[in-house]
Parts: structure tokens; C-alpha cells; sequence
């Protein structure tokens, strides 16, 4: 396997080997601490849709689409249609009694001010009505008197007609209301803001708050840790808090924010340089100069002083009190 040589070039003695992780346990352990972390983020999300849907804001903009969507007369109930109630109230029996209650119902819909400024929704509706065939071919509407008026078709093909009006229509219309669409985005925002966080805090919990305690030599990750794969700096040693905090930020930043509103485009780039490159960087080992090792074998210094102060005990246990290759310290 090829080796990845680092020497300090302020102390030159300290000489370290290690050697690379290969590239596909690397992806396996990044796919399992995705899936971690977006696993958490959804429990996390569960756990707290309940709050969320009572929070000030989050309460107001349902009430706003409730208020809006009784006022249409597309709803009998707030959460019922009468789409819905046509076809299942025990009250409307037959479809003569379907197709005039919801004709009635469009109707009023398409005279509400509160939807539409101006008639001009309501004449294509009216030619929509001129332009509906039966399955026979027949005109289910004519023009009498300047009104537009059934032609005396089986109910059920009115009943059908009205149908695909309300469901492919009156609903646009009501959705689209600046209204209702301001009251739609808000509460969009606030269900993506809200996974943001838990997906922040997931991300915390796995790639920051585990690489410094658990795990910090080596600041390996679960995936990491289970494919016994360390993270060292330059110089061979472990990663410094700073540096590791720093690359964590950039990371969170850059491979996941920005992925989200580029269209993985820096993704594609750090596994392109992954695969070019030599020593199998990708683009945040590249801008923090940090190594991916294969830690089976070997141990990952804290620091220099940890690295000199093994040294001399592998000096003083040697019988022949000669320098003692690295790789005699593995255990």
C-alpha cells in the first residue's frame, strides 16, 4: 500500500510513517456519518414538530389559510374539501345533487373579491363550460341569452365536469392567492429553517463533539473509528483543536450549505481532487494540508512531545541502546 511520509521542518528528527487510507473505506465511513447525522436530524425533527407547530408565528400563518380556505367555499371544515364531502355525505345521494352543489360552490367561488380582482377567471371558466364534451361527443353546455346553461346530459358528466374544475382550477387559484401563498412560504421557511438547525446540531454531535472527546486522536468519527481511518496534520500529529474546529466550520460551510444552493458543485470538486490527486486530498484536506491514515497499525501522536517522550522510552527498553525504528511501536 503507499506510504505518506511527513517530517517537521522545524525538529527534522521527528519522522513518522504512515499509511493512506484507501479510497473506498474512506466513502463508506463518510456515508455512514451522513446517514447518521441526517438520521438524528429527522428524530430531532420529530421529536420537535410538535413545539414548532405551536410556536406565534407558526400558528398564525395556519390560522390565515384555515380563514381563507372556509371563505373560498373549497373546504366545508378546514381540512375537508367538498370535493370530498360530495363524495362521501350520505346527504348528496346522486349525482344530480352532486353536480348542482358543486356548481353552486364554484359559483361563489369565482365571485369572491377576496380572489380575484376582476372576472376575467370566471369568462374562462365560462368558456371552459362551452368547450366540455360528454363521452358522446356532446356539448354538455350552450349559450342561451348570453348564459351559459346545461343541455340536459346524464348529471354524471356534469358532476365530472365540475369535478375537474374545482380540482384542476379552483384550487390553483386559491393556492395562488397572494394571501394564502405568503402564509404557505412562511411556514415552508420555517419547517426548512428548523431542519437546518437539527441537521447543525447533528452535525455538531458526530463531526465535532465526538472528534474532540471520544475519539481526538486521530479526530476520528463512528465511520471512521469502526474503519480504523485517522485524520494528521502536516506534520504527522494529530490534528490541533483550532485546525480541527477550523476544518469543521469550513466543512459545514462550504460541503454542506453551499452543496445546497450550488448544486453540489464543491462535492464534485473535492472528489474529483480525491481521485487526481497523489495523496488522495479532497478539497478541504487541500485548504488544511490534513492527511486521511490507515490507523490499524499505528499509533497517532497528541503532539511532538508525545512523539520524543516515546521515543526515549523505546530508547531505554532497547538492549542495544540504538534508535529503534517507528514501526516497532506498533502494538
Amino acid at each position: 500500500m503507499p506510504q505518506l511520509n511527513k517530517t517537521n521542518l522545524e525538529k527534522p528528527k521527528v519522522e513518522v510513517s504512515y499509511s493512506k487510507a484507501s479510497l473506498s473505506k474512506r466513502m463508506i465511513a463518510s456515508v455512514i456519518d451522513l446517514c447518521l447525522i441526517f438520521f438524528t436530524c429527522i428524530v430531532l425533527f420529530t421529536c420537535f414538530i410538535y413545539p414548532i407547530r405551536n410556536l406565534p408565528i407558526y400558528t398564525k400563518q395556519i390560522d390565515i389559510q384555515n380563514s381563507l380556505r372556509i371563505e373560498s367555499n373549497l373546504y366545508v371544515d378546514e381540512n375537508t374539501t367538498i370535493l370530498n364531502y360530495a363524495s362521501n355525505d350520505e346527504n348528496l345521494s346522486n349525482y344530480s345533487l352532486k353536480k348542482d352543489y358543486l356548481s353552486s360552490k364554484i359559483e361563489t367561488f369565482y365571485a369572491n373579491k377576496t380572489f380575484f380582482s376582476s372576472n376575467s377567471e370566471y369568462l374562462s371558466y365560462q368558456e371552459r363550460k362551452l368547450e366540455a364534451k360528454s363521452q358522446d361527443g356532446l356539448n354538455l353546455f350552450k349559450n342561451e341569452n348570453d348564459n351559459i346553461v346545461e343541455t340536459n346530459q346524464k348529471p354524471e358528466e356534469y358532476y365530472n365536469f365540475y369535478y375537474s374544475e374545482i380540482e384542476n382550477y379552483c384550487f390553483s387559484y386559491l393556492f395562488n392567492c397572494p394571501s394564502y401563498g405568503e402564509a404557505t412560504s412562511t411556514i415552508f421557511l420555517i419547517i426548512v429553517i428548523s431542519l437546518l438547525i437539527f441537521l447543525v446540531v447533528s452535525f455538531l454531535i458526530y463531526i465535532v463533539i465526538l472528534p474532540t472527546t471520544c475519539f481526538k486522536r486521530g479526530r476520528q468519527t463512528i465511520g471512521m473509528k469502526m474503519f480504523k481511518i485517522a485524520l494528521i496534520g502536516v506534520d504527522g500529529m494529530n490534528v490541533k483543536l483550532d485546525r480541527y474546529l477550523c476544518r469543521c466550520l469550513f466543512t459545514l460551510s462550504i460541503m454542506y450549505f453551499l452543496d445546497f444552493f450550488s448544486f453540489l458543485i464543491p462535492l464534485f470538486i473535492s472528489l474529483g481532487m480525491m481521485y487526481i490527486s497523489k495523496t488522495n486530498q479532497n478539497l478541504t484536506d487541500y485548504v488544511f494540508n490534513q492527511y486521511y491514515i490507515d490507523c490499524k497499525d499505528d499509533d497517532i501522536y497528541l503532539d511532538q512531545g508525545e512523539y520524543f517522550s516515546k521515543k526515549e522510552n523505546l530508547k531505554e527498553i532497547s538492549l542495544t541502546n540504538k534508535d529503534i525504528s517507528l514501526k516497532e511501536e506498533k502494538n
